[in-house]
């Protein structure tokens, strides 16, 4: 099939989930024998098997407020002359664009959701231009095909979605060895930032309380606002006798490699549409403590290998799973069965089967 992917970023430009899953299948798709092309504003990734159309504009060299660029980007995309495909795969940035029978889309969580969980007027606007467009493309959907969810949460707010295709696993993670030996006191990964939705205060606060009965505890803590959050630490670990170590900017090869040492993956997120985070800690053999988010219910389902937690059950179900190790083994064990199922060849299948569905309607 001769497909084209649009999304507006591809790595390195932009790490964020969306533009990390486009890279991945169109990767995944293309190895499957398919002609495939991305309509983006990035240049073509030096790990890409893929093709790329990169469009610029002179405003997009301007600091133009986000908000803004939720608007013009998609009207730059519909301004592309687009050839004959026989599969145009919308991943988002599509509020503008024709769509015909032969569109797909994958809504990868809605703006609606984030817009009620964001913290600030400023992000709240900018989901709320988010959700005009995107309740655009519904309709869109609706009158001339279909579209896809990642998880059930996201079929709730969109009519069109009529399938569920969560995300897939990094390649990276395939070369892991399910023996890979795990860090040699106990160890803590958390993803994430203080003044947010992830909840980095709550975490900072967690590692401080859990050292008191864990001297040799370590927390690995990846975000994007390290200098905020490292503030933040500062005043609340007033004997300074304890660290946390920060890491900004990592590569994925770094990321994996803290999933395959550490013991434990913490992710304290008030939503998550689906939660890739999630399954790489379930395959990397890091058992996951996490609140309870649409995606995480989505996931592990009636699974019992992960601990669920809130505010009062935090505390003595992460210690848990940091003292009792014959536990953790157990249940890291099936959680990297589960995660065959997110396997880069799995969901390049289920694509690849929706695809032909989508022209069989055509016809």
């Amino acid at each position: 099939m001769k497909i084209l992917f649009i999304h507006r970023n591809l790595p390195p430009d932009s790490y964020t989930g969306v533009a990390l899953q486009v890279h991945r299948l169109a990767n995944e798709l293309t190895q499957k024998g398919h002609q495939l092309h991305i309509l983006t504003l990035s240049q073509k990734p030096f790990d890409a098997l893929y093709n790329v159309i990169t469009i610029s504009s002179a405003f997009l060299e301007f600091k133009i407020a986000s908000i803004f660029k939720r608007i013009l980007v998609p009207f730059l995309f519909s301004k592309v002359k687009l050839k004959d495909y026989d599969i145009i795969h919308v991943h988002g940035d599509g509020g503008f664009l024709p769509y015909g029978k032969n569109v797909l889309r994958t809504f990868y969580g809605t703006a609606q959701s984030e817009m009620k969980r964001s913290k600030t007027l400023k992000g709240k606007l900018a989901q709320l231009f988010s959700s005009i467009m995107e309740k655009k493309e519904d309709k869109k959907c609706l009158a001339h095909s279909f579209s896809v969810g990642i998880s059930p949460s996201v079929k709730q707010h969109l009519k069109s979605v009529q399938k569920i295709i969560p995300c897939m696993l990094s390649p990276s993670f395939l070369s892991l060895s399910p023996s890979s030996p795990k860090s040699s006191s106990p160890s803590i990964l958390f993803m994430g930032s203080t003044n947010s939705r992830k909840r980095g205060e709550w975490a900072m606060e967690l590692y401080l309380n859990l050292k008191e009965s864990i001297p040799d505890l370590v927390m690995h803590y990846v975000g994007n606002q390290i200098a905020q959050d490292k503030a933040y630490f500062s005043k609340l670990n007033r004997h300074h006798c304890d660290s946390i170590l920060f890491y900004e900017k990592i590569s994925q090869e770094k990321l994996t490699s803290l999933y395959r040492t550490s013991w434990v993956y913490l992710s304290l997120s008030s939503y998550e549409g689906f939660g890739v985070s999630l399954i790489e800690a379930m395959y990397s053999q890091c058992l996951v403590v996490t609140t309870e988010t649409e995606g995480s219910r989505f996931i592990f389902n009636d699974l019992e290998c992960y601990f669920s937690i809130n505010k009062n059950t935090a505390l003595s179900n992460l210690k848990k799973s940091l003292i009792n190790l014959s536990l953790n083994k157990k249940m890291t064990q099936l959680a990297l069965i589960a995660s065959q199922n997110y396997l880069p060849s799995v969901i390049g299948e289920k694509y690849e089967n929706t695809y032909k569905e989508l022209l069989s309607r055509v016809k």
